[in-house]
């Protein structure tokens, strides 16, 4: 994060998190500068004018751990304090906690504190005198993975970036763009700057890896400790897992965890746990070597195309799940008569092998004895969204099957991820019951699922004999859709209270000031603003320079689309970028004309993306987020929806009628994506019915009105209520928001443009 730039006040603003942490000295606020970043996340000292600083150059991190936090920041506030110098500091506890134990972004780990030197020499100085503070020498500090350690110390590193500024970009001596900071991990310097340091260098006397064992792709990465599908010297395929040095969240460290693995996978020993190779130190870091498990996480699996119910061979599909289920639940019976507490039980450390129809239990970090029905040690580490808010009150084998319960809902759709939002589970359970109607999901699959989350003292026993009993049940749909008023009710007057008490703010975009439309956020807020026929559109293009600027980023798309037809390396192409710039290139042709060249231009990149970006597959047709990706979206955002919503538009602009064929079959593989795992106008569901609405108006088809009344009456099953007031949930299931790209305003625009449905 850059430097920030907040009136010089203190800016309560949001309180997402609470500040908890601040230098002892600090008596009085209002005798400092402070700032804060929008979130409250981090508190900042401005000990110097922000325009004295650079847009880019050296910063220091200064690190340190759960344990000495608090005595490094009122080393460091002193040294700032003293040389004028601005920091800024995580202010947080449960955040820096999070930090410092190695769950939070490989980008900010380590980074309690930054602080930005003015110019080079400086940042020369001050890291020197700060490498000479005694009383900052012995005090441990987590490895920023950014950057660069200084000399032999514990807790300072240093990086070149970006200090101040929207832009996110590194310039060279002319002010031309070299690189967008933050793209690369390890630490980099651009051409024309000099290593401060050359004789910096860091030491690796490794004697296993890369040496015994060679790493060859990262199956997990984390700041704490990752793990690598590895081969031996010999050849031999293995799993190396890593558990660095220093962190720790107060309670115990990835190292004493996975020494717990160690000590696990070497008693039981048992065929479908790994099998313990060696362990062993490089430096302070600890090492754990396994036999390699093949398999896939429980998401891919359920993600196979062969493994859809509905499109499917239901009969197949059922016999397949069967299996696989009676050997996850007699496995962890298995377990449980040798009195074991797995502990942590998600689709991250079971994974399925589909040549088998056999799973396999991967991570064993979290598991325990039992001993007179309690741990031998206490484990309190679960991956979220495999557990509810009531697990802690149950003894260890209950808390293993209500984990279960969720994992067995992780086979069948994502409705794991609303536990992010609300802990009950109540949203999840609501979702998934609904999931398996729409998708002729056996009712014994969901009754087995809810059981195991209800009713802790179930007999994993007669749940096998149940699951080898039963025939296949499904759902029925019997009530036709009605438009969903209620919820339209609800949605629209929590909209309003949050406009009374000031919550909700609609974001206004100046595009006048970046020149790269490609990369920029700022086309996706004019086209959001086209979706919605805000008056400020024209506002936005009114200049014909930034008329021009769109077209001749168009243009460089184009270049770009040649060269990966060609099989030509080029930067990441995401496809949201390629539809906001294809949206304004059409909305700016259709309110103030273009040429006939323009227009040929535009119809090439079309036919450019669908060559290079749409994929077929069981009569379905889908669009790769990324060239590269494997991920096909069906979202306004970067999918199908997208591609539909611009094809319609070309054809009742400019009555093209090239693409009436694949308008139609667009609509049909649409009008499958019922429940999707998000309700968001931008990314989910509330964009799908929005072009589907649209198509349905300009092709004046009626054949998919069922399908779509399905989908809008499902909406209520991704909001959630809180405080009398009702929320759509966001798509990365934190939070219930409000806004037009993914919250109420949205929602409620679209049920508005579908209303002619009912």
């Amino acid at each position: 994060m850059r430097y920030l730039y907040i009136n010089s006040k203190l800016d309560i603003g949001n309180k997402e998190y609470q500040t908890s942490i601040l230098p002892t000295e600090l008596k009085d606020i209002k005798n400092y500068n402070i700032s804060r970043s929008s979130n409250n996340y981090y508190l900042q000292f401005n000990f110097n004018k922000f325009d004295n600083l650079p847009h880019q150059g050296f910063k220091i991190h200064i690190s340190a751990t759960i344990f000495n936090y608090q005595k490094v920041l009122d080393l460091i506030f002193d040294f700032c304090n003293k040389h004028k110098i601005s920091f800024k500091c995580i202010s947080n506890l449960n955040e820096l906690r999070k930090n410092f134990s190695g769950i939070s972004s490989l980008w900010s780990t380590g980074k309690f504190i930054t602080m930005y030197p003015k110019t080079n020499d400086q940042f020369v100085s001050i890291i020197k005198q700060l490498y000479c503070i005694d009383a900052l020498k012995v005090e441990e500090g987590i490895h920023v993975l950014t950057d660069k350690r200084y000399e032999n110390s514990n807790n300072i590193f240093y990086r070149y970036g970006v200090i101040r500024g929207n832009d996110k970009y590194i310039y060279n001596q002319k002010k031309e763009r070299l690189y967008e900071d933050y793209q690369v991990l390890s630490y980099r310097l651009p051409q024309f700057i000099n290593e401060p340091f050359p004789t910096n260098k860091v030491k690796i006397n490794a004697k296993y890896v890369y040496k015994k064992y060679i790493p060859i792709k990262a199956l997990n990465s984390k700041a704490a400790g990752s793990v690598f599908f590895a081969k031996t010297k010999d050849g031999k395929l293995c799993v190396l897992k890593t558990a660095a040095y220093g962190y720790s969240d107060g309670e115990t460290t990835p190292i004493e965890k996975l020494k717990n693995e160690k000590h696990i996978i070497k008693k039981l020993k048992l065929n479908f746990i790994p099998e313990y190779i060696e362990d062993f130190y490089e430096g302070e870091d600890y090492f754990l070597v396994e036999s390699y498990m093949q398999g896939m996480e429980v998401g891919d699996f359920r993600a196979l195309p062969q493994n859809n119910f509905k499109t499917q061979k239901s009969s197949k599909v059922t016999i397949k799940f069967k299996k696989i289920i009676n050997d996850l639940i007699n496995k962890v019976n298995k377990l449980h008569d040798m009195n074991i507490f797995i502990g942590d039980i998600s689709s991250k450390n079971i994974i399925v092998n589909p040549n088998t129809d056999t799973v396999l239990f991967i991570d064993l970090d979290q598991t325990h004895f039992i001993r007179n029905n309690n741990l031998t040690d206490k484990a309190f580490y679960r991956t979220l969204g495999y557990f509810d808010n009531k697990i802690s009150n149950l003894m260890p084998k209950e808390q293993d099957l209500e984990q279960l319960g969720y994992l067995l809902i992780a086979f069948f759709c994502k409705a794991n991820m609303f536990l992010g939002v609300d802990t009950s589970g109540n949203t999840t359970i609501r979702f998934f019951e609904k999931f398996a109607k729409e998708n002729e999901i056996p009712q014994f699959f969901i009754n087995m699922s809810l059981n195991l989350i209800r009713y802790h003292n179930i007999d994993l026993k007669n749940i096998t004999d149940e699951l080898n009993s039963n025939s296949k049940i499904c759902y029925k749909e019997t009530k036709q859709p009605l438009f969903p008023g209620k919820l339209y009710k609800k949605l629209s007057k929590t909209l309003q209270c949050a406009k009374l008490d000031k919550l909700y703010i609609n974001k206004k975009i100046d595009i006048t000031k970046d020149n790269d439309f490609i990369h920029s956020d700022k086309l996706k807020f004019v086209w959001l603003n086209i979706i919605r026929n805000n008056q400020n559109v024209e506002k936005y293009f009114e200049k014909k320079e930034i008329r021009c600027k769109v077209w001749n980023s168009l243009y460089c798309i184009e270049e770009k689309l040649n060269l990966l037809a060609k099989n030509e390396k080029v930067e990441h192409l995401y496809l949201e970028n390629i539809i906001n710039l294809i949206s304004c290139s059409i909305e700016i042709a259709h309110k103030y004309g273009c040429s006939e060249e323009k227009l040929l231009k535009l119809e090439n990149v079309i036919n450019l993306v669908i060559k290079e970006y749409q994929v077929s597959a069981y009569g379905n047709i889908g669009y790769k987020v990324t060239y590269l990706s494997k991920y096909l979206s069906p979202y306004l955002s970067d999918g199908t929806a997208g591609i539909l919503y611009v094809l319609l538009n070309i054809k009742k602009y400019f009555n093209i009628n090239t693409y009436n064929k694949l308008i139609l079959k667009l609509a049909r593989s649409l009008s499958k994506n019922t429940i999707p795992k998000n309700a968001s106008l931008y990314h989910g569901l509330g964009g799908i019915i929005l072009s589907l609405v649209k198509y349905r108006k300009g092709f004046s088809d009626t054949s998919l009105d069922c399908k779509i009344k399905q989908m809008i009456s499902n909406l209520e099953y991704y909001a959630i209520e809180y405080d009398d007031n009702t929320y759509i949930i966001s798509p990365t299931y934190t939070q219930g928001t409000l806004d037009f790209e993914n919250g109420n305003e949205g929602i409620l625009f679209a049920l508005d443009f579908a209303k002619v449905m009912f």
